[in-house]
């Protein structure tokens, strides 16, 4: 489990229009990153890791530069997000167990 003070929170090369009311400004969407590191005694115990993810409707998501989201960047779909959030879980399993360091 990773805590959001574990999370770097980047400046990405992708950039979205922010129009406020006296004047535009462009500004780069945040990427969020964290590191998980399984030591050699545990990742043979590991029986499932999950990854769990929202970005209010849109966003994509990779794992050691592999990307997890196959369908579009605006799935889950968008909602009121004052009633509801919805979210995607990535079973990513694969990627710690026998793999020490990950």
């Amino acid at each position: 489990y990773l805590h959001k003070d574990q999370l770097r929170f980047l400046e990405s090369r992708y950039e979205s229009e922010k129009v406020c009311r006296i004047w535009n400004k462009r500004r780069p969407l945040p990427i969020a990153r964290g590191k998980v590191e399984v030591t050699e005694s545990e990742a043979p115990r590991i029986v499932s890791a999950l990854l769990v993810a929202t970005g209010l409707g849109a966003f994509s998501m990779s794992l050691d530069g592999q990307e997890l989201s196959s369908t579009s960047m605006h799935s889950p779909s968008l909602t009121d997000f004052t009633q509801r959030v919805f979210y995607r879980g990535f079973d990513v399993t694969s990627f710690f167990r026998g793999k020490p360091g990950s």
